[in-house]
């Protein structure tokens, strides 16, 4: 179970044209401020073949 202290992980689609470090980054920092808590952005092609299951188990869907 997750408390106040813990961060956020986001496992977030980048549009391929919209996709860069810059946009990232900016993104992450947003989202910080914005819950006030650490905000780990997490790609779906950045995943690991071992750990991709119990993250997906674990993923709830926020926007399309």
């Amino acid at each position: 179970m997750p408390d106040a202290e813990s961060d956020v992980d986001l496992l977030i689609n980048f549009d391929p044209e919209q996709k860069s470090y810059d946009n990232f980054m900016e993104l992450s920092f947003f989202l910080e401020d914005l819950l006030g808590r650490k905000v780990e952005i997490i790609r779906p092609q950045s995943l690991n073949k071992y750990i991709d299951p119990h993250i997906l188990n674990q993923a709830e869907t926020v926007a399309h």
